[in-house]
């Protein structure tokens, strides 16, 4: 595989720091050294942001083709208008909010992409959508956690289901405890002495499973995972934890074994299966040629040329004969030859408001026409398919997840945590690598292993062997395998393994690097993708570093000083009530103790009162409250430390809390934080959960840091950190709301 680089340089920032121009070379040489590089960079390829001068708004974006996405904004200062840069008399989407809380009640799609309406309880939490599926209807309980998730398709949606979650009402309240639906129920075990997850129960109409979780001594690695006969067993490096081997037996039998091996740095460099499988890859070389865009402008394989096509929104339209077309919100709809020849498949795809795969139909083309062949429909938990149905509704496959990378149920995108399958008829388990990746899928009652996989480093298939290697869909990086486009479905965009990028740009753009096509920083051994969108370091401490890449362009840590595994401090100050005292606390991770000063700042006020409402949609006058805090803070720490033997356990957090007057209403938020390690530093905004309307302004963060190496080989650490700002709540009078 022979790509060409390119390197980008960002300039133009406006005062406030929003960027306005980021310019990419493609020429020159040296471009890893500390001068300029040599010889012509040529024209740069240019991307412009444009913002309203009075807001800060961003109004425009440009790519180096002239094509722009424009936005427009309410008097509030509220999305109004998206319009992208194809079809843009057209494609124009319109968002309307509450006029009281300022909520979104519905996205209007001027094309063909299916609008979504939102309605919301008093609290502020979502009470009914409707959308492709049908209309959700959504229950809550004491402790405004959601219990019942209703779908009603019966009126022109796809199907109608109907999700129940349960939740410990004792010990630790509020931990989930399973969930169900027809033919389909999980529940969750949790550890008494330690509170860690110990395993899933599980009954998808096979019988009941159970999978149970055992751990590292005085640690929360996991070190073994039993599900039925079959056993996966970790080893991990003593010193850096990470994992050096994965083992799979069935019976006491060996399934499948991952050996790695590390640099100094923690980077993965070999990895050794046993049993080995045999490749069936065919030696050759590819080239790619990328244009201004980033697009590959050309693919040229043994003398053969494609040349891909793509809309002005990113969006890949034509390669290798085959058409795709994409939704208001770029979302993959259809894929089909473009000239069609008998026994040819055309796909067709929907997605719920949440941007999930909820379709997917296959069409054979048969005697001039197409005819449908299958069709899938797919129940969600979270991002987490767990149902697979048929066009009228009937299960056919049945998923049940575990821990994923992240050890939790979810926040690594699912990957790496999926336990078992169920077709009606047979139970399949599931043995992943270190990287999350589907290597063996074993049948539940004899071991026989069903499917054998192996990968490339970005996917690409080497392996596949088994009767239901083909069938099943789950294998690199635990995502949605379709057979008919060669393309991984990961949640927000689709992934094509060959040419080892992603199809569509970045939703959340330049915020995942400059190259929106780039899948995980091309770095797919240590790092894998979440849903799409979001990368992150595939062994412990994944998501302290998962931005390190972008947010530590401002500052880390200076050539020639050895990175620190990681450092940590924390800091809290609470004001429980308007008269009570201020305390403060720090915490330093495991390691040898450093000598550090601590110092802090506190000015605060608040103030309470309260009035008449009319609530426009009861009619009805009721008694509200009101709260305003304001808040000056600044806090700071210098510290001498070795530049090893530390463990990160989390990061700086300043909160401030305060209940006033105003009966019944209260107020808790994270103002700010940091988190100091890895490669430098990085930053954590302002974390507010809200069950009423509130109205914050937080004015003048200040950050300042510096840090060296003394004579001592130890790192000598300032930093300097403050807020000001103003905090308003409102909230009906004799009901406690509650911020976390």
């Amino acid at each position: 595989m022979q790509m060409n680089a390119a390197y980008s340089d960002i300039v133009g920032n406006l005062a406030f720091g929003q960027m306005t121009q980021m310019h990419m070379f493609r020429n020159g040489s040296g471009w890893d050294g500390t001068e300029w590089p040599s010889g012509s960079t040529g024209d740069p390829d240019i991307t412009t942001w444009t913002y309203q001068p009075s807001t800060g708004l961003l109004t425009a974006k440009t790519d180096d083709e002239a094509k722009s996405t424009a936005y427009t904004y309410t008097a509030a200062n509220r999305l109004a208008t998206r319009t992208w840069a194809r079809d843009n008399s057209t494609l124009v989407t319109t968002y309307a909010y509450d006029l009281n809380t300022g909520e979104l009640t519905g996205i209007d799609y001027s094309g063909t992409t299916p609008d979504v309406a939102y309605a919301y309880t008093r609290a502020g939490q979502m009470y009914t959508v409707d959308d492709v599926v049908g209309t959700r209807t959504f229950a809550y309980n004491s402790a405004l956690q959601p219990v019942t998730e209703t779908i009603d398709g019966a009126s022109g949606g796809l199907y109608s289901k109907t999700i129940t979650r349960t939740y410990e009402t004792s010990g630790v309240v509020g931990r989930p405890t399973g969930l169900s639906l027809t033919g389909y129920s999980v529940a969750y075990g949790y550890e008494p002495s330690t509170g860690r997850f110990a395993g899933v129960t599980w009954n998808t109409g096979a019988g009941e499973k159970t999978a149970t979780y055992a751990y590292v001594a005085d640690s929360d690695f996991v070190d073994t995972l039993t599900m039925e006969n079959l056993v996966t067993d970790f080893v991990y490096e003593p010193n850096r934890d990470l994992k050096t081997q994965v083992r799979h037996t069935f019976g006491g039998a060996d399934i499948a074994q991952y050996d790695y091996t590390y640099t100094a740095l923690g980077q993965r460099k070999t990895m050794d299966l046993t049993p080995d499988l045999p490749d069936t890859l065919v030696e050759a070389t590819t080239t790619y040629t990328p244009d201004n865009l980033n697009q590959y402008d050309a693919i040229e394989t043994g003398g053969v040329t494609d040349n891909p096509v793509y809309d002005d929104d990113g969006n890949l339209t034509h390669q290798q004969g085959m058409v795709y077309t994409w939704n208001a919100e770029n979302r993959l709809i259809s894929v089909e030859p473009k000239t069609p020849a008998e026994g040819d498949k055309k796909v067709e795809f929907a997605y719920d408001y949440m941007g999930r795969r909820v379709k997917k139909f296959v069409y054979t083309f048969s005697a001039g026409s197409y005819q449908l062949s299958a069709a899938s429909l797919f129940v969600y938990d979270g991002w987490n398919l767990i149902q697979e149905l048929d066009g009228a509704g009937a299960v056919t496959k049945s998923y049940v997840w575990g821990l994923d990378l992240s050890q939790s149920l979810q926040e690594a995108g699912g990957v790496g945590g999926l336990l078992s399958m169920t077709d009606g008829v047979n139970t399949y388990l599931y043995c992943h690598d270190a990287n999350g990746n589907v290597g063996r899928m074993v049948n539940a009652a004899d071991g026989t292993v069903a499917a054998a996989y192996e990968y490339s480093p970005f996917g690409g298939l080497i392996h596949k062997s088994g009767t239901m290697a083909e069938e099943n869909v789950f294998r690199f990086s635990t995502k949605y395998y379709d057979t008919e486009t060669g393309l991984y479905y990961y949640g927000y965009r689709y992934y094509e393994p060959e040419m080892g990028r992603w199809v569509s740009r970045d939703p959340i753009q330049e915020n995942g690097g400059h190259n929106l096509y780039a899948f995980v920083w091309n770095n797919s051994i240590d790092f894998i993708d979440l849903l799409g969108r979001q990368g992150r370091y595939s062994g412990p401490d994944g998501y302290l570093n998962q931005y390190s890449r972008d947010l530590s362009v401002n500052g880390g840590i200076p050539k020639g000083i050895d990175k620190p595994s990681s450092i940590f401090y924390g800091l809290s100050v609470e004001i429980p009530s308007i008269s009570s005292s201020v305390k403060m606390s720090y915490v330093i991770a495991k390691g040898p103790t450093p000598a550090a000063l601590f110092w802090w700042k506190l000015t605060a006020n608040c103030s309470g009162e309260t009035f008449c409402c009319k609530n426009q949609k009861t009619g009805n006058t009721e008694q509200w409250g009101k709260v305003s805090v304001s808040l000056d803070l600044s806090v700071g720490v210098e510290a001498s430390m070795p530049t090893s033997g530390f463990k990160a356990d989390g990061g700086i957090k300043i909160s401030g809390m305060s209940t006033c007057p105003a009966e019944g209403v209260g107020a808790k938020a994270t103002v700010v934080g940091y988190f100091i390690g890895g490669a430098g530093i990085y930053w954590s905004s302002s974390q507010l959960q809200l069950t009423f309307p509130i109205y914050p302004e937080f004015k003048e963060p200040q950050f300042d840091w510096s840090l060296s190496t003394n004579a001592g080989n130890n790192i000598e650490l300032i930093l300097k950190a403050g807020v000001k700002g103003s905090l308003e709540v409102y909230g009906p009078v004799g009901n406690m709301y509650k911020v976390i």
